[in-house]
């Protein structure tokens, strides 16, 4: 994981880097890509708990018809067949316990559960997360866009996204990977937008200074109508302030 840079600070004893902090930059390198690695580590070890539980307690997918054949990702709907434990609450208490083991929040824990699902169906993303090659951030948004596709799809993207990973933004990334999710399953990505249009939301969170942020989640041509309404000032204007 580390050999990829070259730690060589005995060679620059005395030089015009040494001096100026060249052996510190190779020490945040050593850290970032031990971050990386350690990140993919604990994604494996929690898909690999989340699985575990699965299969000694007998749960699976909650669905309405038991002939329906286990698709180990599917959302939960409907009730679940007799003799299994609800699926809720295997995710519940695997996220309860993910949490108190790595002291974050209910929250995050869940968000990294679902990370952890997905990316082990992302066999290259995981594995330039493990080498250091791409952050936490640019495999969570590959991750997030394969989120609906199916376990054969979701190893398309990977296969075709993988390699320009490494030169990506987290941003450049999830764009990158939208725009084949859409082309895989444009159908569904219809869908999705038409949900979307359904749980649009106005929401005022506190800033510092005695300020307040507003923030709302609109489809998007009723964003743009909204900061370009009549009466508001131009952007250019509001600079000259």
């Amino acid at each position: 994981m580390l050999a990829a840079h070259d730690f060589d600070g005995a060679g620059r004893v005395g030089t015009f880097e040494q001096r100026n902090g060249a052996e510190r930059v190779d020490a945040i390198v050593a850290g970032e890509r031990m971050r990386r690695h350690a990140e993919a580590v604990i994604a494996q070890h929690t898909a690999a708990l989340f699985a575990t539980r699965r299969r000694q307690l007998g749960t699976g997918p909650i669905v309405v018809d038991p002939t329906v054949p286990e698709d180990l990702d599917a959302p939960p709907s409907g009730r679940h067949p007799a003799g299994l434990v609800d699926e809720r609450d295997l995710v519940t208490s695997v996220v309860t316990e993910t949490a108190m083991a790595r002291q974050i929040s209910s929250g995050a824990a869940q968000n990294a559960l679902g990370f952890a699902r997905v990316l082990q169906h992302l066999p290259h993303t995981a594995q330039l997360l493990e080498d250091g090659s791409i952050s936490y951030r640019v495999a969570k948004a590959v991750s997030d866009e394969c989120t609906n596709l199916c376990v054969a799809d979701r190893g398309v993207v990977d296969a075709q996204l993988a390699p320009g990973l490494p030169i990506m933004t987290a941003r450049r990334a999830g764009l990158a990977a939208r725009r084949l999710v859409i082309g895989i399953d444009p159908d569904h990505a219809e869908h999705m937008a038409v949900e979307a249009r359904h749980h649009r939301g106005v929401w005022i969170t506190a800033a510092p200074d005695a300020m307040g942020r507003l923030c709302a989640t609109l489809p998007a041509d009723q964003a743009v109508a909204c900061f370009h309404r009549p009466g508001r000032p131009s952007p250019r204007a509001q600079s000259r302030r």
